[in-house]
């Protein structure tokens, strides 16, 4: 193909990925890198990117590569291009990372400014070269004079394989600022969705009052419900009912979090990734962090050993390239997290709705069973969402979610990892007693003993009665102090000390911390200061300790020994462990013979009909 045959005015092509000018105050980083000192002029938020004489802009970057990975998954081969409209005079080169992490330089075209976009072809006109293996392409704009880069999209010369059509499901929770935010951004955006046909709105919170939101809900035309609490399980969960429920049933439904920032054009990015892939599959988006908006907080997760959860990509910095090669290597996730998740409405009415898990492991367990069933998840890199880590969450009773589940997810997906053990039920909540958490333990406690009882009796409860029920048993513990940074007796924890991996290193850890907490009195010594999460006790030594509970480092936690609430906490996890121990087998086949029976429509909509306000 010759240079002017590669450089064409427009034809027949369909955008798979548009370029993206950054978003709002986000880190241009993230969008592209340049060696000059012009960074913060070289573009017009929200409109275009300007160049002066002689300025590049580098576009390999997380939000504007073309991660091929992503893409090879859904089977896409096709002639691939990069449609360039500009005003000025620009040279534009083309670049891939190879599998080998090295740089290829594939070809140079100069553009000028015309009435008609101009695309340069690059892939996929000629059988892959198996030793490139391009695991990303990218592009570099070097301008001649002044120039302005209106719209740049890697664009495809074949057509998509299906059409798509997308409702939006919101939950929410006295979150009215945030909501209103995004429904805002939404409504701005939304001429440029004409395959949104739906917002589902579900308020489990107080009554909507602010008028900020109240205007938002309606500009958009949400279909709004109000109901009690049923944790965000059942908020998202209706909305999975109201988008199948009906006769013109979009293809796919998103999950999206209320709370976090979303730049709407990621609605765009998700749409034009689906309409090339095959329609049965799951597509999530990436969480960054809000406090440090460059990191990735989770591309996806895996479920790892005693159904620990490792969320792939925990803390890139996406504006390194060795990042950006790391994404290259990440497997297919188990699930992705519903801060952002699509799903097509053909797998919801094959599998059933979630179960009714209030928080904190619904999406697990059903990306668990998507994946079952055959439906695979992909996660794009350069599709993400910002949101709020969960480092600073220090609410107690959401440890009884979290192991609760936990314990549903391993009996019902034996296919990933075995079931936890009496063993591990040990550990786990002997862990948090040994760190001074002992409302965390009592939550524990009563996790174990509510899976015990089976979906006959969990499920037949009311969830919001039973988180009351569940605070009230919480509130017998005093709330950790909270102390100020100039607290006089905070001292560093020098990083020395790391945990067990196995059984008989946890076993004489118990041992020996116990004799320590129990034999002296370690409340008076000086307190550590730690900067992150709670520990494993073994990365602390007996005594107090603080970590940080706001992301400016404002105030701390403060986690005390009290050798009496030690005790009553190991004498009743050793009891429950026992009776875990006795009834776990027929309790896992209780969860296994009725699960499903709780994910079903006819269960949803009796239990919507008594949480209707």
């Amino acid at each position: 193909m010759t240079p002017d045959e590669k450089t064409v005015c427009q034809a027949k092509i369909w955008v798979v990925q548009q370029v993206l000018t950054p978003f709002e105050d986000m880190p241009p980083g993230l969008y592209f890198r340049t060696d000059d000192s012009l960074a913060q002029t070289a573009f017009d938020r929200g409109s275009g990117f300007n160049l002066a004489t002689g300025q590049s802009l580098n576009f390999d970057s997380y939000f504007n590569a073309f991660f091929v990975g992503a893409w090879g998954k859904i089977n896409f081969t096709e002639k691939l291009g990069l449609r360039v409209s500009l005003t000025g005079a620009a040279r534009v080169d083309v670049y891939c990372m190879t599998a080998e992490r090295s740089e290829k330089h594939l070809q140079t075209v100069e553009v000028a400014g015309s009435t008609a976009p101009q695309t340069v072809w690059f892939a996929g006109d000629a059988p892959p070269d198996d030793h490139l293996s391009p695991t990303r392409y990218w592009f570099v704009v070097t301008a001649h004079e002044a120039t302005e880069l209106d719209d740049i999209a890697y664009v495809s010369a074949a057509p998509p394989n299906q059409s798509v059509a997308l409702s939006l499901g919101l939950c929410t929770f006295n979150r009215e600022r945030a909501l209103a935010q995004n429904l805002d951004r939404l409504f701005d955006f939304r001429h440029f969705l004409p395959e949104l046909t739906d917002v589902f709105l579900v308020n489990q919170g107080a009554p909507m009052r602010d008028k900020g939101v109240l205007a938002a809900k309606s500009k958009i035309g949400a279909d709004f419900v109000e109901q009690s609490n049923l944790g965000g399980c059942g908020g998202f969960t209706r909305t999975m009912l109201q988008a199948t429920d009906r006769s013109a049933t979009p293809s796919h439904h998103l999950l999206m979090d209320d709370d976090v920032v979303l730049d709407p054009r990621m609605i765009r990015r998700a749409l034009d990734f689906l309409k090339f892939c095959p329609p049965d599959k799951v597509i999530g988006g990436s969480m960054l962090e809000m406090q440090h908006p460059e990191l990735l907080w989770e591309a996806g997760a895996k479920i790892g050993a005693f159904w620990t959860i490792n969320s792939l990509g925990s803390g890139l910095d996406l504006r390194r390239v060795a990042s950006l090669n790391a994404l290259a290597d990440f497997p297919t996730p188990d699930y992705n997290a519903w801060w952002f998740c699509i799903i097509p409405t053909a797998c919801i009415q094959e599998i059933g709705l979630p179960l009714p898990v209030f928080l904190h492991g619904d999406d697990i367990e059903y990306g668990c069973r998507l994946q079952r069933q055959g439906f695979e998840t992909i996660s794009p890199p350069g599709l993400a969402v910002w949101h709020e880590t969960f480092a600073y969450k220090t609410r107690d009773w959401i440890f009884y979610y979290d192991f609760r589940n936990t314990l549903i997810n391993s009996t019902l997906h034996t296919e990933l990892e075995p079931p936890l053990d009496a063993l591990v039920i040990l550990g786990a909540v002997m862990t948090e007693l040994l760190s001074h958490k002992y409302r965390a333990a009592e939550a524990m406690i009563a996790a174990v003993r509510d899976f015990l009882r089976g979906p006959n009796t969990l499920f037949l409860q009311d969830p919001d009665a039973l988180h009351e029920a569940l605070l009230s048993t919480l509130a017998k513990y005093d709330d950790n102090a909270e102390i100020p940074p100039h607290y006089p007796a905070l001292t560093d924890n020098d990083g020395s000390l790391k945990p067990p991996t196995k059984r008989g290193a946890m076993t004489r850890l118990i041992v020996t911390r116990l004799a320590q907490l129990t034999l002296f009195d370690r409340s008076m010594e000086p307190v550590q200061f730690l900067n992150g999460d709670v520990p494993h006790p073994m990365m602390i030594r007996p005594g107090p300790f603080a970590v940080i509970n706001a992301p400016d480092q404002s105030k701390y936690i403060l986690y005390e020994p009290d050798r009496i609430a030690l005790w009553r906490g190991v004498i009743k996890t050793v009891f429950w462990t026992m009776i875990y121990a006795m009834k776990t087998r027929s309790a896992r086949k209780q969860w296994r013979d009725n699960a499903a029976a709780y994910s079903s429509a006819n269960y949803w909509q009796n239990l919507f009909a008594r949480a209707q306000r």
